[in-house]
């Protein structure tokens, strides 16, 4: 995954179980993380243990029902 280091990985549902664990691997391979999950609590879990790894982490609440919501999770990805 050394192709990856730099770039930037979007995972929505990803403040716990199974997307928290592809957040953590593609942080650890030096791949910035974009979490989107509807759970603030919990993306402000998973956004403190990413850190403390070391990771560049941003976290959106989001809905993924809501297309508006996905344009601006992509819009603060790109920033």
């Amino acid at each position: 995954m050394s192709d990856y280091k730099g770039k930037t990985a979007v995972i929505s549902g990803g403040a716990e179980g199974i997307g928290f664990g592809i957040a953590q691997a593609m942080g650890q391979e030096g791949m910035n993380v974009v979490l989107g999950d509807i759970d603030e609590s919990q993306l402000a879990e998973a956004h403190a243990k990413l850190k403390a790894q070391g990771i560049e982490v941003l976290t959106v609440k989001m809905d993924v029902d809501d297309p508006a919501q996905w344009q601006l999770l992509g819009e603060q990805a790109v920033q």
